[in-house]
């Protein structure tokens, strides 16, 4: 069974990360209105911090700062992916607006879905649980949440399928090819809700 950890655990785990505080403030410093970093670049660290990095071969190179802006076009986020990679150089940035995932599904999967209406509502469509949660460092710098489906799952290690997802296949696919069950062998799944 695993421990009880609380918001304010988690927390205090990131307001007391050098290596993310300075991944926040590369994101901020863009002037991106709704933005956050997002997947296993909040949920790698909980569980990497609470369990161990597990099996060899894992590498947390990848940060995912995902946004919200209809009126920018696609082209933006290579333009601040490279500003992320030159004025915080080591790990790979990952930027994606969310308000055009709709498209990139269509011309990726074949199939369409609704355009995203903002940044928590992409979040919340996201394949799993623990993954849909993103953190922000505001203005006056505290930390705040985007995470549309709770933080009950990343807080209590458990790995569950978002029924909301728009690839009912994506969340089996990902604990295949992501291996989080090598790397944290202490994951539960919980029942479905």
């Amino acid at each position: 069974m695993n421990p009880q950890r609380t918001p304010a655990d988690l927390l205090a785990l990131l307001q007391a990360d050098a290596a993310f505080d300075r991944l926040l403030r590369a994101a901020r410093a863009l002037g991106l209105r709704h933005w956050c970093l997002a997947a296993g670049a909040v949920r790698n660290r909980a569980w990497d911090a609470w369990y161990g990095a597990g099996a060899e071969g894992f590498s947390d190179l990848d940060v995912d700062l995902v946004h919200f802006d209809p009126a920018l076009p696609c082209e933006a986020d290579a333009r601040l992916q490279a500003q992320l990679q030159q004025s915080c150089p080591g790990p790979h940035w990952d930027v994606v607006n969310q308000a055009h995932v709709h498209r990139w599904f269509r011309c990726s999967e074949g199939r369409s879905i609704p355009a995203n209406r903002s940044l928590t509502e992409a979040l919340g469509t996201w394949p799993e649980t623990a993954t849909a949660v993103g953190v922000r460092l505001e203005r006056d710098d505290r930390l705040s949440w985007v995470a549309p489906l709770g933080l009950t799952d990343l807080l209590m290690s458990q790995l569950r399928a978002n029924p909301r997802c728009p690839d009912p296949h994506a969340f089996t696919h990902r604990l295949r090819d992501k291996r989080w069950l090598d790397r944290w062998p202490r994951l539960g799944f919980p029942p479905p809700r």
